[in-house]
């Protein structure tokens, strides 16, 4: 979801040049590479009308690398990637191993937003590994930098920041070369792609002051987009809108036509909220037609998707279709699973609005199974790694501890009068280290329970979720005898699209956790209740009974209707339709559901706002 934030990331590889070592990079590039910030078309026109005629390989080399980077800067990557091989061919590694390596650093990054992250770490890692053996603290800091935020787009954002925030203490204050502000967009990126927006914008203000002191416009405008959505994300909205608003207006004075392309993406956003869909159409056909030259297939995807949701809410269907089908050519199961799983959903959505409402529930229940399977196994991973790291930093503590008793008995055998001393330093010592594997042991238990409650509860109502509902209905009839029974009720709001279309989305979700909380306050164990889709809840009810089975259920839709007196909401809208079925040792789960939604579906069609079993 956060696919946008790399945009700015790429683009802030600022100054990546050699401009402290011109005997090996000319000053007609050194300066070219210096111009970037402030004119990119300009000084790729300038490339382009003046390609090296002469028999010098070097000097080939530097202007396919300045092509390459300023492609790299425009969000060219195809192109970037073109020049980078060129100059890769042209360079002697042995002669100029410096330029090699900022060579493949460029190619890394447009590797990365081709969605080709493990290629472009392999270049960077063997960067960053020169650098260090040969004390370059200028390529170092480069390396580190390209390093950082390939390993954010991987998803390790723990490594990321330690990555940047290493960059950052080596850089520069001021300088041609990657200076703390430049690098501190980047930091700030991290803690935006974790969902702490707060914690990014100091570092967004640091970039966007220094880079507007500098008159560097484009990383201004860059610096600018990643403050104005910070600020959106903690509610500063019109001050974010106004950022975003300089950084497109900055975008089109120099020319920046995937700067544009971006801002209008994201300020389409407040349009859509507003309800002005035109304008949000406008901005999404503009970004998107200039996206669709870079080949960014992430963001492309995401800006047709956006646009489709916006001609479903003007209602226009058809070309919603047509601009969904048009996203799925740029879609990658396997390279972009979470946008995968969205599209399925925008796909049950318009199949539900053209009437093919069996298709798109089925499709929505396997969509929802691959969804909670695909956050599963993310759970699985993060826990892994955490695991791993607890397990590394253990190891580590312990050849600490062993290396420290064997000094401090060379020690005492030069030295017995310092014994006493010695032991005390031990003993302190050994327990802040007991004391920290105990906090790591016990903050591992604690992710592991919020992994947990995350991949089992309906984070709207904190009701369980439909993968954990189903599976304790399996548990109960695993224990249920022959002769016993249960009865299970799916319900849905009737009148739940209206809600959303005369008081908005965020008043609907206030209705459905008002609802949740009357439940919970009804039903109680081992009756258990679990929301399984937008407006549908799925009760289990343990009673001996249809007819006690019908009370309960006419128990909570007599306390529904209270729902209007909390959200100021007229009562015709708060009610449900409801279809109860038995569920026996024997039955099968599917068959008894699609019994109870076809008897849910009946009471819609009888004049809603009722309760019907099964026959």
């Amino acid at each position: 979801m956060l696919y946008t934030l790399f945009r700015v990331l790429f683009l802030m590889l600022s100054f990546v040049c050699l401009a402290n070592h011109e005997d090996k990079l000319d000053p007609y590039f050194v300066q070219l590479n210096k111009n970037i910030g402030n004119s990119p078309n300009d000084v790729l026109q300038q490339l382009l009308n003046n390609p090296i005629i002469e028999d010098n390989p070097h000097k080939k080399a530097q202007h396919h690398y300045s092509l390459s980077q300023v492609y790299l800067r425009l969000v060219y990557p195809k192109k970037s990637i073109k020049h980078a091989n060129l100059a890769l061919k042209l360079i002697d590694h042995n002669v100029t191993p410096r330029l090699f390596h900022l060579t493949n650093i460029a190619k890394s990054q447009s590797l990365d937003i081709l969605n080709r992250t493990n290629e472009g770490l392999l270049l960077t890692n063997t960067a960053v590994n020169w650098a260090k053996q040969n004390n370059d603290t200028e390529l170092l800091i480069e390396a580190l930098f390209g390093l950082g935020y390939l390993q954010n787009t991987s998803g390790n954002s723990v490594d990321a920041l330690a990555s940047f925030m290493q960059a950052y203490e080596l850089a520069p204050i001021k300088g041609d070369t990657l200076t703390k502000s430049a690098i501190a967009s980047s930091i700030a990126l991290v803690y935006e792609y974790r969902s702490e927006a707060e914690l990014a914008i100091p570092y967004f203000q640091e970039s966007v002051n220094y880079q507007r002191k500098e008159n560097n416009q484009l990383e201004l405008s860059i610096s600018l987009y990643g403050l104005g959505r910070a600020n959106k994300n903690i509610g500063e909205k019109e001050l974010g809108k106004n950022q975003l608003q300089e950084s497109l207006e900055i975008s089109r004075k120099i020319k920046d036509i995937q700067g544009v392309a971006y801002a209008l993406k994201e300020l389409a956003s407040f349009e859509i909220e507003t309800g002005d869909f035109k304008r949000a159409e406008s901005m999404l056909i503009e970004a998107s037609e200039i996206l669709l030259q870079s080949q960014n297939i992430v963001v492309i995807w995401d800006t047709l998707d956006i646009l489709s949701k916006v001609y479903i809410s003007m209602g226009d269907i058809k070309r919603a279709q047509q601009i969904f089908d048009t996203s799925l050519t740029y879609l990658s199961q396997e390279t972009m699973p979470f946008e995968y799983i969205a599209s399925k959903e925008r796909e049950a959505q318009l199949l539900s609005l053209d009437g093919k409402h069996k298709q798109a529930y089925e499709l929505s229940t396997k969509t929802f199974i691959e969804k909670q399977k695909l956050q599963s196994q993310q759970s699985t991973k993060q826990l892994h790694e955490l695991r791993t790291r607890f397990e590394l930093e253990s190891k580590a503590k312990e050849n600490l501890l062993l290396t420290q008793k064997n000094e401090q008995h060379k020690f005492d055998l030069y030295k017995q009068d310092k014994q006493n001393h010695l032991l005390w330093f031990g003993i302190v010592t050994t327990t802040i280290i007991i004391f920290l594997l105990g906090l790591l042991v016990y903050r591992s238990r604690e992710q592991k329970k919020v992994l947990h409650k995350l991949a089992n509860t309906d984070s709207l109502t904190g009701l369980a979720n439909r993968y954990n509902i189903l599976n304790r209905i399996k548990q109960i009839q695993n224990k249920l005898r022959p002769t016993e029974k249960i009865y299970l009720c799916i319900l849905d709001f009737d009148y739940f699209k209206k809600v959303n279309d005369k008081f908005g989305h965020g008043m609907g979700d206030n209705v459905l956790k008002a609802f949740a909380q009357i439940c919970k306050n009804n039903l109680q164990y081992p009756n258990q209740v679990g929301r399984i889709g937008g407006e549908e809840f799925l009760l289990l009810l343990n009673v001996r009974d249809s007819q006690t089975a019908i009370t309960l259920v006419d128990l909570i839709k007599q306390k529904t209707p209270k729902i209007a007196q909390q959200t100021n909401i007229p009562k015709e809208y708060i009610n449900f339709s409801a279809g109860i079925c038995t569920y026996t040792k024997e039955d099968n789960l599917k068959t008894q559901l699609k019994k109870a939604d076809d008897a849910m579906y009946k009471a819609k069609e009888e004049g809603r706002n009722r309760i019907i079993v099964a026959t």
